[in-house]
């Protein structure tokens, strides 16, 4: 052990060198609506709001899964680092990592222990955990902050099973199914533990190979369900849980289930490349679920499945090959939840994460297994440096390409600009590189960016609120209007287009439309802080009082220390505020008055008195107006309290001697 000791801390050295790089690299994609702009995880106080309510997971409705423990962890990197600090972020993320391959060498260690390798695990454990920790697939899982849900799922259910392995008298006691618990409340996955379990009990604990009809492995399978019955209660448990507290908006994104799932065998036929080569790697890989079941990529697919099942069948009748099936077994239950329900996206390099624990040791174990039985003469003619210099030169290469991949995730410009580059027609990718473009203000770039995601994805509402904005930027209003329009048209659940929207109106003076738009836009989300904020904007501009003072409210009862709406409610306690509102009011009433407007006069003046009541001028105002409209009663009552406010006030003495002369006269 003390040998094992010092290479993983040579290993762990070498880890750290190669993610040196990638602990200020930026917040990408899905980290924009779960981190940047979800105002939850900017206060401590709100983490046990995250495990009865959903909605503090993302600021997007369709986006609003059940991770609370996931969101715990973002709080408390946004409160250690006194905000959106990178480096604190990134830090936990590679902390848990790096406590992952530790249970991961205890975890092969102790499986390849059970099949009689106990001569080669430590060794052959060490070298699979050298893979994984520097493969550059992990990098993708490592480098993407919100997806560390990944790391924690997996890391709970690695976890789970070492401590069930090696610490068999508290099995009674299922202590083991609390890093389970952990990690299926920040990412669902976590609950493939219980399959996991059983196939490992099943197969390698019990000795029983997958023939099924077999009397005696019957009788196995029902002892293994029964051993198993503590791990898929609390994992069914956890379905259910998951389910009832996901958001009602919540959509999984993906269209046709049956050309989703006839898609995803060649997705694992492009994991298991990855594998090997992986030289596709990006951020938003682009691939159309298949729609004809004969087609070649669907077809290769099917033999892969097809070989994997017999394989898997054929390996679990001896005592070696039943180790194989399992690991096969932990990389189909892993890549299950993602293969049967219709995501966005049919494949993303951060799925691989949990799969490649076992398929680490696998190929390290098929490996060593060929070259044993096929390949043993070779290592006659060649001394044990030679191969390990092949080994350190492996790890060399796997190195250098993550230590590549953390640059390429450096920035926003650099992971988009590879994903046009490996995805051309990718009208996602085009998009948000033209949008790193927009962001430095060229325009006219951003603009081409976009038209050309538009010739792939003609109806995606997002790309036309970013249209509308650059159409702005370039000075053409009527185009953006037209834009930000059609993004509504598009989605009118999402309140994203709404927002976008009501701030190019605001921004043209057009408060009253804006108002609208916004009513309508919190309709759809309540809880969305940017529509309430723009929202006091827009009623502060239209002076509208009352309507502010109940949203800053209301706003305050769910986000009690939102520094915006704080200044918003303080800027309401200042007198001189109030008084330069009434006055407001009073100067738009009398420029109706002077132009004829008499029923707007008098709506102006009325809400000058909301805001001060003991306003003589708006009292006159109104009698003016009421005069106008010959309702000589109001008129007068009006011009009466103006002047118990002022009674020295010569235009309410003429305004009432007038309505008082006007009352006097015979009724036609």
């Amino acid at each position: 052990m003390p040998k094992t000791f010092l290479k993983f801390c040579l290993l762990f050295l070498a880890i750290i060198a190669v993610y040196w790089n990638h602990f200020d690299n930026e917040f990408h994609f899905d980290d924009s609506h779960t981190i940047v702009n979800n105002p939850f995880i900017r206060e401590l106080s709100y983490i046990p709001s995250y495990f009865t309510d959903s909605t503090t997971f993302s600021s997007l409705p369709a986006n609003r899964s059940y991770r609370p423990l996931l969101t715990t962890t973002l709080a408390i990197d946004y409160y250690l680092g006194a905000g959106y600090n990178l480096f604190f972020f990134h830090l936990s993320t590679f902390i848990l990592f790096l406590l992952q391959l530790i249970f991961q060498f205890f975890f092969y260690k102790f499986l390849l222990e059970q099949i009689g390798q106990n001569k080669n695990a430590s060794n052959l454990s060490f070298l699979a955990v050298a893979i994984y920790g520097l493969h550059p697939v992990s990098a993708e899982t490592v480098n993407y902050i919100i997806q560390r849900g990944d790391l924690h799922s997996t890391l709970g259910v690695v976890a789970g099973l070492v401590c069930y392995f090696y610490f068999p008298k508290l099995r009674k006691f299922p202590i083991y199914l609390l890093p389970v618990i952990l990690g299926a409340l920040s990412k669902p996955p976590a609950i493939m533990f219980a399959p996991i379990l059983f196939s490992y009990i099943y197969l390698i604990e019990n000795s029983a190979s997958l023939n099924f009809w077999k009397k005696d492995n019957r009788l196995i399978f029902a002892r293994s369900v029964l051993k198993t019955l503590p791990a898929i209660l609390v994992c069914t448990f956890l379905y259910l849980l998951q389910a009832r507290l996901t958001a009602s908006s919540w959509t999984p994104g993906g269209s046709s289930s049956l050309n989703y799932i006839m898609t995803q065998p060649y997705v694992w036929l492009y994991y298991l490349k990855s594998f090997f080569l992986p030289t596709g790697l990006h951020i938003d890989i682009e691939l159309a679920t298949f729609t004809d079941w004969t087609s070649l990529n669907a077809v290769l697919g099917y033999c892969l499945v097809l070989f994997v099942i017999v394989y898997t069948y054929l390996q679990s009748f001896s005592k070696e090959g039943r180790l194989i099936s399992f690991l096969i077994l932990w990389c189909f239950f892993t890549l299950a939840p993602t293969s049967f329900i219709p995501l966005a996206e049919t494949v993303n390099d951060h799925r691989m994460f949990f799969p490649y624990v076992a398929l680490s040791l696998l190929i390290c174990f098929l490996v060593k297994s060929f070259w044993e039985q096929k390949l043993a003469i070779f290592t006659t003619h060649f001394p044990p440096k030679f191969w390990n210099g092949l080994i350190f030169l492996m790890l060399i290469c796997l190195a250098g390409e993550t230590y590549y991949r953390n640059k390429v995730w450096q920035s926003e410009a650099t992971i988009w600009e590879e994903a046009t580059i490996k995805s051309p027609t990718n009208g996602r990718a085009l998009m948000n590189f033209g949008l790193t473009k927009m962001a430095v203000g060229d325009y006219q770039t951003a603009y081409d960016y976009f038209k050309r995601a538009e010739k792939y994805n003609p109806n995606y509402y997002t790309l036309e609120i970013n249209l509308g904005i650059v159409e702005n930027a370039l000075g053409r209003k009527g185009e953006a209007e037209q834009h930000f329009l059609r993004a509504i048209q598009l989605n009118q659940l999402d309140p994203a287009p709404q927002a976008f929207f009501a701030e190019w109106l605001l921004n043209e003076s057009q408060n009253i439309r804006a108002i609208g738009v916004l009513q309508r836009g919190l309709t759809l989300d309540p809880t969305n802080l940017r529509i309430r904020h723009l929202l006091m904007r827009a009623y502060q501009s239209e002076w509208e009082l009352v309507a502010l003072k109940n949203l800053i409210t209301e706003t305050l009862a769910q986000y009690p220390t939102d520094p915006l709406t704080l200044d918003f409610q303080n800027l309401q306690t200042t007198p001189d505020y109030y008084l330069q509102q009434a006055g407001h009011f009073l100067t738009q009433s009398l420029h109706a008055y002077n132009a004829g407007k008499y029923e707007d006069t008098i709506h102006y003046a009325k809400k000058a008195l909301e805001i001060r009541p003991d306003y003589p001028e708006a009292f006159n105002n109104l009698s003016a107006a009421y005069a106008k409209l010959a309702n000589w009663e109001l008129a007068v009552q009006t011009a009466e309290q103006a002047l118990s406010l002022k009674p020295d006030f010569q235009l309410a003495k003429n305004n009432l001697t007038f309505a008082l002369s006007q009352m006097n006269l015979p009724k036609n």
